[in-house]
């Protein structure tokens, strides 16, 4: 069962780091990131922010939701 879940995941942070790259070609994503880095540190808060609820279920999750957006495109956006 680890396997069948580690090589999904493996496709996963592919794929994502693949549009990363596209990002970085057409200007929309910070050049200077490693990409399949970058998707494995995003995978890791996106499982982390999947947890979110459990961990405080009192938080606003659409005010979650909003700043989670936010953290994501400073983090891939280039530095002026």
């Amino acid at each position: 069962m680890s396997d069948i879940l580690r090589k999904h995941s493996i496709r996963l942070r592919k794929l994502l780091s693949d549009y990363l790259r596209k990002g970085q070609s057409s200007g929309q994503v910070d050049p200077d990131l490693d990409p399949d880095f970058a998707a494995a540190i995003l995978f890791c808060v996106f499982d982390g922010f999947r947890i979110l609820p459990v961990r405080d279920p009192k938080l606003d999750l659409k005010k979650s939701v909003k700043l989670l957006k936010t953290l994501i495109t400073r983090f891939l956006t280039s530095p002026q």
